[in-house]
């Protein structure tokens, strides 16, 4: 159960405040993160008449969606991965269409991924 905050004065750092204490505990069943997160931002809205920030939102949006546990394979383990930002931009630079294969290479001294192969000359 959540305490009660003074949203009334200070709203956003009260707000803040209540994001930061709920997302500490990370072993919560997302059903479980999904009724805190209803509750609080209903009760936020109650007493404020508007909706917090996105930024308090967004916070709370990545620990429903965080799992406690972290599969470093979770692509090979699930269909649809829920990938960060950092993963996907990683995919794109990685993953590309035989299409794509002329561009990016336009010589045999080119790897695939369009890097110069280092070649060393050693002179006797």
């Amino acid at each position: 159960m959540l305490e009660r905050y003074d949203f009334k004065n200070h709203p956003y750092s009260e707000f803040k405040r209540a994001v930061k204490e709920l997302t500490k505990n990370k072993d919560v069943p997302v059903e479980q993160k999904n009724e805190q997160v209803t509750q609080l931002v209903n009760e936020y809205f109650e007493i404020v008449g508007k909706y917090p920030y996105k930024t308090q939102l967004s916070n709370l949006a990545t620990w429903i969606l965080q799992d406690g546990k972290i599969d470093p394979h979770k692509v090979m383990h699930e269909e649809y991965p829920v990938l960060s930002k950092d993963q996907i931009k990683l995919r794109w630079r990685r993953e590309f269409s035989n299409s794509e294969l002329d561009e990016r290479t336009n010589s045999a001294r080119h790897k695939i991924n369009g890097r110069h192969k280092v070649t060393k000359e050693f002179e006797d």
